[in-house]
C-alpha cells in the first residue's frame, strides 16, 4: 500500500546497503554503504545513511528509528515557563 510509504524528497536516490548485504570485511566499522555518483551537494552525508536506509525501508509507522516517549520533566518545565510568561503578559 503506497499510503504507508514515506515520501522521499532527497535528490539522491542511490541505494543504501548494509554491510550484511554487501558481505563486507569484518573489520569494516561502517554499518551502511552507498555507491553514489551524484553531485556533491546532492549526496547524503555518511552519518545519515543508517537513518535514510531505515526510513526508505519503513512501512507504516514501525521502523528502526523511532521517537521515544515524551520527556516528562522537560515538558513540565516548558509548560511552567509558558504559564509564567502568560501571567506576566496579563499583569502588564
Amino acid at each position: 500500500m503506497k499510503l504507508d510509504k514515506l515520501v522521499d524528497i532527497l535528490t539522491c536516490h542511490c541505494a543504501v546497503r548494509s554491510c550484511i548485504e554487501l558481505g563486507c570485511n569484518p573489520v569494516c566499522n561502517s554499518e551502511d554503504h552507498i555507491d553514489c555518483r551524484c553531485r556533491k551537494e546532492q549526496m547524503i552525508p555518511v552519518q545519515e545513511l543508517a537513518f535514510i536506509r531505515g526510513q526508505r525501508e519503513k512501512v507504516g509507522s514501525i521502523g528502526p528509528h523511532q521517537m521515544g516517549l515524551a520527556d516528562c520533566l522537560e515538558t513540565r518545565r516548558q509548560k511552567a515557563m509558558l504559564y509564567r510568561q502568560q501571567q506576566k503578559r496579563k499583569a502588564k
